[in-house]
């Protein structure tokens, strides 16, 4: 018998590294949380972690206690190029631009779930740090 589908109990520090190796190697994966709370805390102390590992990166961002970590990039047409670098390299993010933004002041923006692990994180600050010391091509 084939196994094609599992479930996991918890999104905490486990069940979030259980649920990324099920769900990475294919399986349709289930997730049960024990409550909302559980989900939250999961989720606060990942938001922690990435803008502690973007600032580490010495990566200028927007500190706030959300999912979502805007990195600024300044201007447009480098925005929208490393939003494109980051994406065929794995990371998705939201490139934001005027007029969405002040002219000068484009940011990406990224966003964090709670099944993200310190490991995904890691790789994710990794491209990102890379992508932008290797900057934009200038026109």
């Amino acid at each position: 018998m084939e196994i094609k589908k599992c479930g996991v109990i918890g999104a905490g520090q486990m069940g979030g590294g259980i649920i990324q190796v099920f769900a990475q190697s294919g399986y349709d994966t289930t997730v049960w949380v024990r409550s909302d709370a559980s989900e939250e805390k999961a989720k606060a102390k990942m938001e922690k972690y990435f803008q502690k590992q973007l600032l580490a990166a010495g990566i200028k961002i927007i500190e706030a206690p959300t999912p979502i970590v805007p990195i600024f990039t300044y201007k447009t047409l480098d925005t929208l190029y490393f939003g494109k670098k980051m994406f065929e390299e794995g990371v998705y993010v939201n490139p934001v631009i005027a007029p969405a933004c002040v002219e000068g002041e484009c940011l990406l923006r990224t966003t964090l779930i709670a099944t993200h692990t310190e490991p995904i994180i890691d790789e994710a600050v990794q491209i990102i740090a890379r992508v932008l010391k290797e900057g934009a091509p200038q026109m």
